[in-house]
């Protein structure tokens, strides 16, 4: 696990009525921000999103940014934001 207080998570989707939804999700345990254990388990929080597994659930973040505990995955991307000095 990689510590950060500055992560976050969010999903971008079309619901029923076709509009374009976006769920944002900040870190609440600074300790499981980023899971980095092995190939399968990339993601987020101890289980909050795991990229590959393409698992969602809500443990160490503040909001589900999934409605299913389960997903296809389009695409994805990682983006790393650095503080101008």
């Amino acid at each position: 696990m990689l510590r950060s207080n500055k992560s976050l998570i969010f999903s971008f989707y079309l619901d029923i009525s076709n509009s374009s939804k976006i769920i944002l999700s900040r870190v609440k345990n600074d300790d499981f921000a980023i899971s980095d254990c092995s190939l399968e388990n990339k993601g987020f929080g101890f289980g909050d999103l795991y990229i590959f597994y393409q698992s969602c659930k809500l443990f160490n973040y503040s909001v589900k940014i999934h409605d299913s505990e389960t997903f296809e995955t389009d695409d994805y991307e990682v983006f790393q934001v650095l503080e101008k000095q």
